[in-house]
């Protein structure tokens, strides 16, 4: 994947979780159904952990997946689903935002 960067050459984590119809929260807001969503969210965290170091990390965002799509699947649980992931993956920006930083 190519990530979009800033000046100093560092991913912008910014763009890529929240550019309006072209990023990740373009997709988890497209999903129209629970299946879809899972799906989206699965390829999300596959495609941001996919080193072996990541390993514990992306199988705690698995767990999340996981859980999060015990629920069921009707218009009420995909949206508290949607509502859910959202919050995930602002977790998931910000932290890549501050080890971008350096912190």
């Amino acid at each position: 994947m190519d990530w979009p960067k800033l000046p100093d050459g560092s991913i912008d984590w910014m763009t890529v979780f929240q550019a309006p119809d072209t990023r990740f929260t373009a997709m988890i807001d497209q999903s129209d159904t629970s299946a879809k969503l899972r799906d989206c969210f699965a390829y999300l965290i596959d495609v941001l952990f996919p080193k072996e170091n990541d390993r514990r990390i992306h199988d705690s965002y698995w767990e999340i997946l996981e859980e999060t799509f015990q629920t069921g699947s009707g218009a009420n649980a995909l949206k508290g689903q949607k509502i859910k992931i959202r919050m995930v993956m602002t977790r998931v920006m910000n932290d890549r935002i501050k080890i971008a930083r350096g912190g």
